[in-house]
C-alpha cells in the first residue's frame, strides 16, 4: 500500500469513527483495507436504509 492509499484509508476510517463514535476506535483499527472499505460504502451511502417502493420498482428493472 501506497503513501496515498494510507492517506485514503486513514480518511475512511476518521469517517467511519465519527458516525460511529469513538467506542469503536479499537475496532476499526483492527479492520484491513478491504473491510474498513465496505463499511465506509455502507455507511457513506446509506446502504442500511429501506428502500421506497419507487426504488424497489426501479430495482427491478435494473436487474
Amino acid at each position: 500500500m501506497n503513501y496515498y492509499d494510507q492517506r485514503h484509508v486513514e480518511g475512511m476510517r476518521k469517517y467511519i469513527e465519527s458516525k460511529l463514535g469513538w467506542k469503536y476506535r479499537e475496532e476499526i483499527e483492527s479492520w484491513d483495507m478491504d473491510k474498513t472499505f465496505r463499511e465506509f460504502r455502507r455507511l457513506y451511502h446509506n446502504e442500511d436504509k429501506p428502500l421506497t417502493m419507487t426504488e424497489k420498482k426501479k430495482a427491478i428493472w435494473r436487474r
